[in-house]
């Protein structure tokens, strides 16, 4: 893991907290705050597994600006306390904008009434169906997912022996301490 970060990021900068005490909206149990990070990358991609071990390492839910070239993607995954244990964390797939110039203007923050709206709103921005009548979140973030594997999987069909396997090494753990 140690590898891939050293490979593929330049720099990390933990750009924002989205809190009661930043934004007044209140916390939830769910959602007590919402971390932006900014990532400078030195290659055009970035494997998510970087961003899960970052996402396993900071207690709470994260949106990840990642900046290439004088672009701008914005990526996050649908991250919630587990039902068994409420310091262990639930990380769904990642969903991700399109590439935008870095210099394109902001799309203001969504209405909400509470962080954990507010977290839904930009995860529903970001996932790239439409949602249903009545679905929840974690409804299309399943449905979101299985559409991402079956692309995946028409992709790797389509490129069979040109894969590329990246895996940890053994020692390799995360940690992250705040600013």
């Amino acid at each position: 893991m140690k590898a891939l970060f050293v490979q593929q990021i330049d720099k990390i900068v933990w750009q924002q907290i989205l809190a009661t005490r930043t934004i007044n909206l209140p916390e939830t149990v769910a959602v007590d705050e919402i971390k932006v990070f900014s990532i400078t990358l030195k290659t055009p991609e970035l494997h998510h597994d970087v961003l899960r071990c970052i996402d396993l390492a900071v207690p709470s839910p994260i949106i990840y600006e990642l900046n290439v070239d004088g672009r701008i993607q914005v990526v996050a995954s649908y991250k919630r306390p587990n039902e068994a244990d409420s310091s262990k964390w639930v990380i769904s797939d990642y969903f991700a904008s399109p590439w935008l110039p870095a210099d394109a203007p902001r799309t203001p923050l969504p209405v909400a009434l509470n962080l954990a709206g507010l977290y839904e709103q930009l995860l529903h921005g970001l996932i790239p169906l439409s949602a249903r009548a009545g679905e929840t979140l974690a409804e299309r973030v399943a449905r979101g997912a299985s559409a991402q594997q079956t692309a995946r999987g028409r992709k790797n069909r389509q490129s069979v022996g040109q894969r590329k396997t990246i895996q940890p090494q053994g020692g390799d753990q995360c940690q992250a301490t705040q600013p």
